[in-house]
């Protein structure tokens, strides 16, 4: 039971590690109270990524990356400020609010139609 726990923690260790796209971007910066906008401007400046965001997307950010992934880059400067992010397209993301009652959670939210099995055991 413990070889078969250990291959299972290993495989699961190995795709996480080399789930990490080598083509994705990697982003270089340091940001000190940069206006949250501006930052993700920079960024997608930098990136060639297209970084869209609603309304409710402000504050300040002070961060220092150096050759980080773009997704782990967005997801230290937003989620303090409780927001999320969603890859639309190959070279777009949307940042916004997940809140439902924003105007723009349809663009970070995923639907998804679950069968339910309501099958009793006898």
């Amino acid at each position: 039971m413990k070889k078969i726990f250990l291959s299972f923690f290993l495989i699961l260790f190995s795709l996480l590690i080399f789930s990490q796209d080598g083509e994705s971007p990697k982003v270089t910066a340091m940001f000190y109270n940069t206006d949250l906008i501006e930052a993700l401007n920079e960024i997608s400046l930098q990136t060639g990524i297209t970084i869209l965001t609603d309304q409710y997307v402000s504050g300040l950010v002070t961060v220092d990356f150096v050759e980080m992934y773009l997704e782990k880059a967005l997801d230290i400067m937003l989620i303090p400020g409780g927001f999320a992010y969603k890859k639309i397209d190959e070279n777009v993301y949307f940042v916004g609010l997940p809140d439902p009652k924003s105007h723009n959670f349809l663009n970070l939210a995923e639907l998804e139609i679950i069968s339910l099995n309501h099958n009793h055991p006898s």
